[in-house]
C-alpha cells in the first residue's frame, strides 16, 4: 500500500517527462504506474550496466565516480534489481527512512505492516503510517521523539512491533523470526533536515543491516511479554533519554542507538544523554524524568553485550 509513494520517493531524481508523470501516479497509488516506473528501472539498469542510486541507495554512477567503470563492478540483471527494489518498496517509510525486516515469514509483512496503516487516512483514499500510535507506545517522552533520524526511527518501529506482538498474543516464530532475521534501515533524504534552532543536518543516502532479530527481542524484551506492563519499559526509557529543547540531543541519541540495536553499548554516549537531561531536571526547569532507568540498568547489569 505504501509502495508508490516510496518509488516515487527513490526516483526523485527523475522528475522529467514520462519519468515525472509516472512518479506522480506511482505516488498517488496507480498500480499500472508503480509497475511501469519499476520496468523503466530495470530497463535503465540492463541499458547502463550498471546499478543507480534508486535501486541500491549507496551507489555511484560511473558519471559521479569514474573510477567505477574501470574496477568493473557488479553487472545488474533483472532479478538482482528486483531484489534490491523489493527491500526498499516493502519498507515501512518514516520521514526520510525507510525500515524493514528481512528473513521473515510470508505473513510478517501482511499482518505486521497492515497494522501499522491509518485506517481512517484509508478510507478517505490515502495511505499513512500511524505514527501517532508508534510514538504513544514510547510513553510521555514519545510525541517529542525525533523520528527524523534513522535508528531512532527504527528502535521506534522495533518498540512498537514488540508492543503489538504482546498485544495480538503472537510469539515471534509464528511470524518466523529469528536470529536470521535482519532489520534493514535506508535512509532517502530529499533535501537538509533543520533542527530546533536552525541547525542543518547533513544526511545522505545510505543503508545498514542490523543482525541477529530474535536475539535483540529475546534480550530486551523477553520479560516484558510475560508481565503486566501495557508497554515495552525499554521503550519508555529510550524515549526519556531525548531532551527535546536539545538540538543536539537527537543527534547523541542517534550514534548510540547506532550500537544499541547491535547490541552493543557506547557508555560516554548514554552518560552524556543522562547528563543533558540531569542538568535541566536538577536546574529546576519543567521536564519530565528519565523513566524506567532502575528496569533498564538491571536488565543491562544481568545482560552480557558485544
Amino acid at each position: 500500500m505504501l509502495a508508490g509513494r516510496v518509488l516515487s520517493r527513490i526516483t526523485s531524481q527523475y522528475n522529467m517527462g514520462e519519468w515525472r508523470d509516472l512518479r506522480r501516479m506511482a505516488a498517488a497509488g496507480d498500480q499500472a504506474a508503480i509497475h511501469a516506473l519499476i520496468d523503466k528501472l530495470v530497463e535503465k539498469a540492463m541499458g547502463e550496466q550498471e546499478y543507480s542510486a534508486s535501486i541500491i541507495p549507496t551507489m555511484l554512477s560511473s558519471s559521479v565516480a569514474r573510477s567505477m567503470k574501470m574496477l568493473g563492478g557488479e553487472i545488474p540483471s533483472p532479478s538482482s534489481v528486483y531484489f534490491w527494489l523489493y527491500i526498499q518498496l516493502s519498507s515501512v517509510p518514516i520521514s526520510n527512512i525507510l525500515v524493514n525486516m528481512q528473513n521473515v515469514g510470508e505473513d510478517f509483512r501482511h499482518s505486521f505492516f497492515t497494522s501499522l496503516i491509518d485506517e481512517e487516512a484509508l478510507r478517505e483514499g490515502r495511505t499513512r503510517v500511524r505514527m501517532d500510535e508508534i510514538k504513544r507506545v514510547l510513553g510521555p517522552m514519545g510525541r517529542s521523539f525525533p523520528l527524523d533520524f534513522e535508528f531512532c526511527a527504527t528502535f521506534a518501529v522495533l518498540n512498537y512491533f514488540c508492543y503489538w506482538l504482546k498485544k495480538e498474543r503472537i510469539p515471534l516464530e509464528k511470524l518466523g523470526v529469528s536470529d536470521l532475521s535482519t532489520l534493514v534501515v535506508i535512509t532517502v533524504p530529499q533535501r537538509g533536515m533543520r533542527g530546533r534552532k536552525g541547525a542543518v543536518r547533513e544526511v545522505k543516502r545510505s543503508m545498514h543491516f542490523i543482525p541477529r532479530l530474535s536475539s535483540y527481542i529475546q534480550r530486551w524484551y523477553g520479560d516484558y511479554f510475560t508481565s503486566d506492563e501495557e508497554y515495552p519499559p525499554l521503550g519508555r526509557f529510550i524515549a526519556s533519554l531525548h531532551e527535546p529543547t536539545d538540538d543536539y540531543s537527537g543527534y547523541i541519541l542517534n550514534r548510540f542507538l547506532y550500537d544499541f540495536l547491535r547490541n552493543r553499548m557506547n557508555p560516554h554516549l548514554l552518560l552524556e544523554l543522562v547528563r543533558r537531561r540531569a542538568d535541566r531536571i536538577f536546574a529546576g526547569e519543567r521536564t519530565t524524568p528519565i523513566l524506567e532507568a532502575r528496569y533498564f540498568f538491571a536488565k543491562l547489569s544481568n545482560t552480557s553485550l558485544v
